[in-house]
């Protein structure tokens, strides 16, 4: 079995009330996909929203892990969501227009399961322009430990 391809997921704002995903691996995966903005926009899902789903939870240790689950419905093509799912798959960098950066990607659970490593190390997390940022410009390390593509074909 054969190493698995990093992956690479731009989110770019149309700038006509739709999201543009590009997810591809390189080689052998080119996904692009067109959604509308959810419902609610940024405002109900940036700033500190993820912190008040965790302290709803009550004692709740899911709060988190249902936060990120409803967030990878509401903000992720289906197809894109289940790419991510895919066992057996490297890392992901994930490059945002600017104005996008305020959501908390990192904790999106396509799945519903384990939002991937949280440890901010294995992956690159580029904001701004995303036409013209460099991959490497940021720090934040957005992770996908078990999610993407198998290159395998299993």
């Amino acid at each position: 079995m054969s190493a698995p391809l990093p992956l690479s997921l731009t989110v770019l704002d149309d700038g006509t009330g739709g999201l543009i995903f590009l997810l591809g691996d390189g080689r052998s995966l080119a996904l692009h996909e067109r959604i509308a903005w959810p419902d609610g926009g940024l405002a109900a899902w940036g700033g500190q929203a993820w912190q008040r789903a965790a302290s709803d939870a009550t004692g709740d240790a899911d709060g988190l892990l249902r936060f990120g689950s409803a967030l990878a419905r509401a903000w992720l093509p289906p197809s894109v969501g289940a790419v991510l799912s895919r066992p057996g798959a490297g890392w992901l960098q994930l490059q945002l227009d600017q104005g996008l950066s305020a959501l908390p990607w990192e904790l999106a659970a396509p799945d519903g399961g384990d939002a991937g490593d949280m440890d901010g190390g294995a992956g690159d997390a580029s904001t701004g322009d995303a036409s013209t940022d460099d991959a490497s410009a940021g720090d934040g390390g957005v992770s996908q430990g078990d999610g993407g593509v198998s290159q395998d074909g299993g």
